[in-house]
């Protein structure tokens, strides 16, 4: 059993649903439904009960995840202590997927003795974690979703540029309806994330950049289902470039400034490590800060 995915297990628990959990660990519905088997193989008995509306634990997978909870976090304690001997670090949450991170590669060359800490999750259990002083600093994703300057009050921040990003939709799309326009207004977009305050930033995005309203967004679990999807012309995608394979057939509509995968740095003033202050002081340096 590999400990440090036991959070995949616990996340279809709190659940009760694995396309859900994988969505919400950033892996595909296969890796999670093939994790949870294997586990269960492992050890030998059954931990959920499957149905066509989700799971539920049985009494072996109750009793399997009050203990593992309690060994988990055990296991997090142990790493943490001998994390505070193995030299300097930056406990990093990070929200989002994301091909580099140039800012952070050029701090580590300048700084090779400091080592990112890192940690993924969503938007609102990172910053619960940065307020509990567990992280040191969060790049999230600077879509400026409603309430977001309210949220962000105690914390400061920097704004990143980040991966330039493309509309894509399939060639007979394009034949079919004409124009970017109409492809737009025809198909659902496909999106990897449910989450409403990216949806009102895409809609605001796309009709900003072209004039006109999403007809739906459907979300799907993968990468590569996305682009399935798209390329069937069942639909269109906001994806970074670097998503796009060299041999792909799609119809490619770079997005200018409109649409980049913006990051945004965060970080508490009150309570900053001397590695962590050394990183907000270096993006200083290149960016300008709010």
């Amino acid at each position: 059993m590999d400990i440090d995915k036991i959070n995949y297990f616990f996340t279809a628990a709190e659940l009760c649903n694995f396309t859900k959990a994988a969505q919400k660990c950033q892996i595909t519905q296969a890796a999670m439904s093939k994790y949870i088997n294997s586990l269960e193989t492992e050890l030998e008995c059954k931990l959920f009960y499957r149905n066509n509306k989700g799971c539920t634990l049985t009494e072996k997978g109750k009793a399997f995840y009050d203990k593992m909870q309690t060994l988990s976090a055990m296991y997090e304690d142990v790493k943490s202590d001998l994390r505070v001997t193995s030299g300097p670090r930056i406990r990093t949450g990070i929200e989002g997927e994301h091909h580099s991170i140039p800012e952070f590669q050029l701090f580590q060359a300048n700084n090779p003795e400091i080592v990112f800490d890192i940690s993924f999750g969503e938007r609102d259990a990172l910053m619960e974690d940065l307020g509990d002083g567990k992280l040191d600093v969060l790049l999230l994703l600077n879509i400026r979703p409603e309430g977001d300057d309210a949220q962000m009050k105690p914390f400061r921040t920097i704004d990143l540029p980040g991966e330039k990003e493309c509309l894509i939709c399939s060639e007979t799309a394009m034949m079919r309806f004409g124009s970017v326009e109409g492809v737009i207004k025809s198909l659902p977009m496909i999106t990897k994330t449910d989450d409403p305050a990216y949806h009102r930033y895409a809609k605001a995005g796309l009709k900003s950049r072209f004039g006109v309203d999403i007809g739906d967004i459907r979300t799907i679990d993968s990468i590569a289902n996305q682009q399935l999807v798209v390329n069937l012309s069942k639909g269109f995608a906001i994806v970074p470039r670097f998503e796009i394979p060299e041999d792909s057939t799609f119809y490619i509509v770079p997005m200018d400034e409109v649409f980049m995968t913006a990051l945004k740095l965060v970080y508490d003033p009150h309570h900053l490590s001397k590695e962590a202050k050394k990183l907000t002081s270096f993006i200083r340096k290149i960016f300008s800060a709010k």
